[in-house]
């Protein structure tokens, strides 16, 4: 994207690299792909462009932050559920 820094394209990159790896992991545990698509985490890394100014990259850390408490939450669920 010609707008956005490339600093910006960097972090956003990471994040969707992330999400992929962590719900590749969760979905091989047990998670339904359904929950993973329905993570609120999700829409946050789909707006990140758009909603964070050049200027705000720092704000994609707490998106990265969610990410990370919302998929350990996920894995913890469904580690339960194997456990059963």
């Amino acid at each position: 994207d010609q707008f956005s820094v490339p600093q910006k394209q960097v972090h956003i990159l990471e994040l969707i690299m992330s999400f992929y790896t962590q719900a590749l992991a969760v979905i091989k545990a047990g998670a339904p792909l359904v929950k993973v698509t329905e993570l609120p985490v999700r829409n946050e890394i789909v707006r990140a462009k758009s909603r964070i100014a050049n200027e705000q990259v720092e704000e994609l850390s707490t998106i990265a932050h969610h990410l990370d408490e919302q998929m350990a939450e996920l894995s913890r669920t469904y580690r339960k559920d194997a456990a059963i």
